[in-house]
């Protein structure tokens, strides 16, 4: 059980730490639902082994760990990928309505305004 703690605590990491990264302009906004899913995964398998080690009687301070890192996760993941995340794809499939071959055209739409383009 030890192990799922582990895996439990990096996903939980993983996750909060891609939902920021997912904040870039540039970064493809699939990071920030991505960063959900893994806080939610990393969550569920800290609270399982959590359960199961406290029940064995082993030390489960990994598993509180992930579990507190989880929550903020799954907080901030859900955060980001439901506002700044859908507004990327939003803008996006209008970029790709007004031209844009690219991540590098949408990021060129957005700094130079799309009333530009045509």
């Amino acid at each position: 059980m030890k192990a799922f703690s582990i895996v439990g605590f990096v996903c939980s990491v993983v996750g909060l730490v891609l939902s920021f990264v997912g904040l870039s302009a540039t970064i493809n906004p699939i990071f920030n639902f991505l960063a959900l899913v893994l806080a939610i995964v990393g969550l569920v398998f800290s609270a399982v082994s959590g359960k199961k080690l406290k029940a064995a009687g082993q030390a489960s301070g990994l598993a509180k760990a992930g579990l507190v890192v989880g929550i903020i996760g799954v907080c901030f993941a859900a955060i980001f990928a439901l506002s700044c995340g859908m507004c990327k794809v939003c803008t996006c499939v209008e970029a790709k309505k007004l031209g844009a071959k690219g991540w590098s055209d949408v990021a060129d739409l957005i700094k130079s305004g799309a009333a530009s383009i045509k």
